[in-house]
């Protein structure tokens, strides 16, 4: 998942910027969603990144996430791909959901890379638009090691969903 629409309306540093208004209602949608539809993590893998926080909150209002569930990786912010799919990798065989929440352009490059059909483009021409979520079935652990080797069940998009 990439994180939210944060807001660009201050002078913070980038990893201090909070989510805007939209980021938080896209946040509660999404995490709305994923309860529905039992697709709710077992493990969240998350940014130090304020936005991924506030994100992770919003996301999960109504859920049963206890604290142990969460990893907040300083590794994640703004990772590569490379980063980003070892880190998940790690987690593979000890859960049956995993979520790594992080940033633009990783998340991009790292659905494109383990996708075996790549997915349609959204309106503004990016594939992760903030608060997307690419749900994947993973085999195995070394699927996130080769290219196009996961399946992608779904590429969920606020404004889609």
């Amino acid at each position: 998942m990439r994180h939210a629409k944060s807001d660009w309306q201050n002078d913070l540093a980038d990893i201090d910027r909070p989510l805007s208004r939209r980021g938080r209602r896209d946040a509660k949608r999404m995490g709305m969603f994923l309860q529905e539809n039992a697709l709710t993590p077992d493990r969240i893998l998350v940014s130090p990144a304020r936005r991924t926080q506030e994100t992770l909150k919003f996301l999960s209002k109504g859920w049963s996430l206890r604290p142990e569930q969460v990893l907040i990786d300083e590794k994640l912010y703004l990772a590569d791909e490379e980063v980003l799919l070892e880190s998940a990798a790690a987690c593979v065989n000890k859960n049956r959901r995993i979520m790594v929440l992080a940033h633009n352009p990783g998340m991009d490059r790292a659905v494109s890379c383990v996708s075996a059909e790549m997915p349609d483009l959204a309106e503004p021409g990016k594939l992760m638009v903030t608060a997307a979520i690419a749900h994947f079935r993973v085999e195995a652990r070394k699927a996130l090691e080769q290219s196009g080797k996961c399946r992608l069940v779904g590429l969920y998009r606020p404004k889609e969903i």
